[in-house]
């Protein structure tokens, strides 16, 4: 019984990750999620890049999906965000 559980928890967590993971591709494939959440004619450039900084869109995908994930579950199950950021130098 232990490990009928066990293997039950594995695979909830394998699956909460692949809902992420699907979730995060497809809100990218459509592009820039700006054009989603951002009406273009009524904000300005600088609110537009303010914007895209806040949700880290000028950082490659993989990172962006970290930050995401860690925003989204609290916990540090790995952080590719801090190695990328240091090894880059951009603090």
């Amino acid at each position: 019984m232990t490990r009928f559980i066990i293997r039950r928890f594995i695979f909830l967590i394998l699956a909460i990750f692949a809902a992420t993971l699907i979730v995060f591709a497809l809100s990218r494939l459509q592009g820039d999620p700006r054009n989603v959440m951002l009406n273009v004619g009524y904000v300005s450039p600088e609110q537009w890049e303010a914007w895209g900084k806040d949700f880290h869109l000028d950082k490659p995908v993989v990172i962006q999906f970290d930050l995401d994930w860690q925003r989204d579950f609290p916990g540090r199950f790995w952080n590719f965000s801090e190695n990328w950021t240091a090894s880059a130098g951009n603090g």
